[in-house]
């Protein structure tokens, strides 16, 4: 089932509904808005995309931290015969590439997406996390099902998850089922709770490994949702995502 999206027009006076998007939101727990950018703005950032991956690739032999910036790099599985050292760096993704790229600084700043997030969690925004993310044909990438709120501790820090933050993401290339889209359980923040699904994915050892379908559907039981309700959040290239930190997403 693909996700059903709120459209705008192309451009950089793209219309933008923000009751639409509001209301889907909060119906839903995530809201497609397609055509924010468009196939001029696509390339500029496929560009950066591209220059940060061979960059990083280059520069990098392993995942490096250093304070909030983070770049995950993985080996691609390996082939037969293939000895350990030989094997091909995947970058994953990069956080907060934006402290030193202004072209993504701009990006991050557009007033579209100002008056997206604003029209579901108000005007007065901070942004805490600043992402770019590959999947490579083949690399096996993924993030499993489970909710942001896992990320936003301690509590005492993160007081109204549930109104007051969001997630969002821009698509750069075509997003599918077949390319490693975003699926999500339509309404499954309405809970307003951690369902627990860190303790169930410890319990049933699904992290030491890439996890099968069997095993990611029965992990969704277990928290009480219905694999039979998920649907993927198709995107074309200058559309954009957003979802509430509850919802059960997995990128595949």
């Amino acid at each position: 089932m693909a996700g059903e999206g709120v459209e705008a027009s192309i451009g950089s006076e793209a219309h933008i509904d923000a009751a639409a998007i509001r209301e889907h939101y909060d119906r839903e727990g995530y809201a497609i808005i397609r055509g924010v950018f468009n196939a001029g703005e696509v390339d500029v950032l496929k560009g950066r995309f591209d220059a940060w991956r061979s960059e990083m690739v280059a520069k990098h032999h392993c995942t490096y931290v250093r304070g909030n910036h983070r770049v995950w790099v993985d080996l691609a599985p390996a082939t037969p015969g293939e000895e350990e050292g030989d094997r091909k760096r995947i970058l994953r993704g990069v956080q907060w590439p934006s402290y030193t790229d202004p072209v993504l600084d701009g990006f991050r700043l557009d007033e579209r997406l100002f008056r997206i997030v604003s029209a579901i969690i108000g005007p007065d925004i901070k942004q805490i996390i600043n992402q770019m993310h590959w999947k490579t044909p083949g690399s096996q990438t993924q993030w499993r099902y489970h909710q942001d709120v896992r990320s936003r501790k301690p509590d005492s820090c993160f007081r109204d998850l549930f109104s007051s933050y969001l997630n969002m993401g821009i698509a750069v290339e075509r997003c599918t089922d077949e390319t490693g889209a975003m699926r999500v359980i339509p309404r499954s923040h309405l809970s307003r709770c951690d369902l627990g699904i860190e303790a169930v994915a410890e319990q049933m050892g699904i992290d030491g490994h890439a996890p099968g379908q069997t095993e990611l559907e029965e992990l969704l039981r277990r928290v009480g949702a219905d694999p039979a309700n998920l649907c993927t959040l198709e995107l074309q290239p200058g559309c954009m995502q957003v979802y509430i930190f509850y919802s059960l997403p997995r990128n595949i």
